[in-house]
């Protein structure tokens, strides 16, 4: 014979590790994809973007940037920059302005290895390298 308040308890289990699992937010994991020489957007400690190398993994990851400098970032706060991506009109990117400091815009036009930004602050669009560019939200 089934035990009833044992039955009672498993399908409460089961409910609320059910309602638990949809009601919780995902937790941010860190990204264990990271490889040592992957070009990156990773975030300075003026809150700005700018891009960059991974140097090392560890806790956080160190990443020397295209002026020199050189600091440990939080997986959360890189951006890979793929290889051989394709870009599409319309889509908002994170690109490379002048030097190595990154800024948000949109893609306006698509050429072989480049494409012409304009930027989200209204300064003049500009022509960035695809390797100089990521997807951003």
């Amino acid at each position: 014979m089934i035990d009833l308040m044992k039955l009672f308890r498993l399908t409460l289990f089961a409910i609320i590790t059910s309602l638990l699992a949809f009601v919780l937010p995902a937790q941010a994991k860190p990204k264990d994809a990271f490889q040592e020489g992957e070009r990156v957007a990773a975030k300075w400690t003026d809150g700005k973007y700018y891009i960059g190398r991974i140097d090392k993994i560890g806790a956080k990851i160190q990443v020397k940037w295209d002026d020199g400098s050189y600091g440990p970032v939080p997986p959360k706060d890189i951006a890979v920059i793929p290889q051989n991506v394709e870009f599409a009109v319309g889509e908002h990117v994170l690109a490379v302005w002048k030097g190595a400091q990154m800024f948000p815009g949109v893609v306006t036009q698509v050429k072989p290895n480049q494409c012409i930004v304009k930027w989200d602050d209204g300064d003049q669009p500009s022509l960035v390298h695809k390797q100089q560019m990521v997807r951003w939200p």
